[in-house]
């Protein structure tokens, strides 16, 4: 073992400093790191009087920082003489991102005036809203109540769109959104109308049913609903949507929001639309970047988008193409803003994509399976009771696999739908 320095009188030296005769090189480090965490927890205490200090005379700007976030979701908190050299940061509303209950109760003890200093990373913190798109056919309640259950990951799920016919409400469209098919579950009735006539028509059954939030779809592209001024029909009727607006504003007993489309035909029709959707309380504005004309085809406008997110004054939630967590995380980093995203065909041909980007993790295949199947048997079970005959039944189970192609191989998928008979049918899901 090494020894220690003697000095000129015999003492030894640790570290630089005297060691006085009759103490060990070991007990004299021991006293000093005691010494040391002395210190330290004496410099703490200082901080944290000079930030009680700055917050209430507002004398001094030192222990003053800042909670940004990078475009690398990274957590930063620095003091304001950085900001300048920080052109990539962007400030973030207090608690808004924060999965960290430490740090989200340190920002309310002291709001801007806090005591960490330097970089630190946290896991999920900036993490995006996940959405479920709603889809005709597709995700009714019985589906949303089992996704729910089984998959999770998923702020809010929308309706159908909810509309007139012959004056009235349909009454599948009815059972779809009663509260008691829908308990537990996070569901917002999305509403398609052409004027505010028919939006007070159905405001008044969501209003009987509880609801107290409600979804205007501004977005739909088929033309079934937008040759009726109806959906993305809308983007074309300036002054209708300004008289939706002012209705909107008016019910304040009830949370709006709106789905829409950059445009019916021309991918300007937003900028008509949006100083009007600015100046109402709204809790978000989602967006699919392409032109309803468009449907589903040809490249989402993110162009578009882009110039969409630097105007709009709500939360704003991107929706169009998501099929993975590298998409979500793309967009994520593309518009560090941004509220969260909503999903429908994605979610619906994996059905686990939006717990997946909450933790993290890709799940193995034979996991996403095995939740997929138990959906499915879910399901089977839930739409025997109101589907009558076999072969009804069967047309029916068959659209759950309507996307799901890239999730489960093109082999498998196509001996589902070329299953005639039930008994087929349930064999081919059993081999997956």
């Amino acid at each position: 073992m090494k020894c220690s320095p003697v000095d000129k009188v015999g003492n030894h030296k640790v570290c630089g400093c005297i060691v006085p005769p009759g103490l060990s090189s070991i007990q004299v480090m021991t006293v000093g790191s005691l010494l040391l965490v002395v210190f330290c927890l004496f410099v703490v205490q200082a901080a944290k009087a000079s930030s009680d200090a700055a917050k209430n005379d507002n004398l001094s700007h030192i222990f003053k920082y800042y909670v940004l976030f990078d475009v690398n979701a990274k957590i930063i908190i620095t003091d304001e003489s950085l900001l300048c050299g920080a052109p990539k940061l962007s400030f973030i509303q207090k608690k808004q991102f924060f999965s960290s209950n430490r740090l989200r109760g340190v920002l309310d003890e002291w709001e801007e005036c806090i005591t960490f200093v330097g970089s630190i990373t946290l896991n999920q913190t900036v993490m995006l809203e996940i959405h479920f798109a709603p889809l005709q056919g597709y995700t009714e309640d019985c589906y949303r109540r089992i996704h729910h259950a089984l998959c999770g990951g998923v702020d809010d799920y929308y309706t159908p769109f909810l509309r007139l016919e012959h004056g009235k409400l349909r009454s599948k469209d009815l059972r779809d959104v009663k509260p008691e098919n829908n308990v537990g579950v996070p569901v917002v009735p999305q509403l398609i109308v052409r004027d505010v006539k028919e939006l007070d028509a159905l405001l008044q059954v969501i209003r009987l049913m509880g609801y107290q939030r409600v979804d205007i779809n501004m977005g739909c592209p088929f033309p079934l609903q937008t040759n009726h001024g109806r959906g993305a029909g809308l983007l074309a009727r300036p002054d209708e949507v300004r008289c939706l607006c002012e209705k909107m504003a008016t019910n304040s007993d009830l949370a709006f929001s709106v789905k829409m489309r950059i445009g019916l035909t021309t991918r300007d029709e937003w900028r008509t639309i949006l100083p009007m959707l600015n100046d109402i309380p709204l809790t978000h504005v989602a967006v699919h970047p392409r032109l309803a004309s468009q449907g589903y085809k040809g490249e989402v406008d993110m162009e578009a988008f882009g110039e969409l997110y630097a105007v709009c004054r709500h939360r704003l939630i991107y929706n169009g193409d998501i099929t993975s967590v590298e998409d979500i995380i793309r967009i994520e980093k593309s518009f560090p803003n941004l509220q969260g995203v909503m999903i429908g065909r994605g979610l619906l041909a994996r059905p686990s994509l939006g717990e997946e980007y909450r933790k993290g993790v890709i799940l193995p295949d034979d996991e996403v399976i095995k939740t997929i199947k138990a959906m499915h048997d879910g399901m089977a079970a839930a739409y025997a009771r109101f589907i009558p005959g076999e072969n009804q039944l069967l047309m029916k189970l068959r659209t759950f696999w309507d996307f799901m192609e890239p999730t489960i191989g093109r082999k498998p998928w196509k001996k589902i739908h070329k299953a005639g008979h039930m008994r087929n049918y349930l064999a081919a899901v059993a081999e997956l």
